[in-house]
């Protein structure tokens, strides 16, 4: 099984005040994610979400329990946001599920406003733990 983690320890001390609403670390550590990953010839590397079983966390349908190496496909015609499609993200913050995968998407990809989708999807890591969950 590939997996993907950290740890890390130090000490330090400081002061500071502030307040405010930040972006742009989550989009930077979820790219370093992905480009630790080797990325399969034509092939578009995301993210997937799934419950702890490994299913899909938004949709109410059984798969194949989510691994390292597990291929989920579907039958086309591809359409996004349907049983037609198998679903990733290159924003994984924006979607609930316990488990967080790097996936490839394989053949034709259509893209909507925070989510992709193909009719192959190969998951090829699994981030432990979770950053977004």
């Amino acid at each position: 099984m590939t997996t993907i983690s950290g740890s890390g320890s130090g000490d330090g001390y400081g002061y500071g005040s502030g307040d405010g609403y930040g972006s742009g670390d989550s989009e930077q550590y979820a790219a370093a994610l992905l480009e630790s990953v080797p990325q399969p010839e034509g092939a578009r590397l995301a993210f997937w979400c799934s419950t702890a079983e490994g299913q899909p966390a938004q949709m109410r349908c059984t798969m194949t329990p989510a691994a390292v190496g597990v291929v989920h496909e579907v039958a086309g015609p591809l359409r996004i946001s349907t049983k037609h499609a198998v679903h990733g993200t290159l924003q994984p913050w924006k979607w609930p599920g316990a488990l967080l995968w790097v996936i490839a998407l394989h053949g034709e990809i259509e893209e909507g406003n925070d989510k992709l989708a193909a009719l192959k999807r190969e998951i090829l890591a699994e981030i432990v733990p979770n950053p977004w969950a």
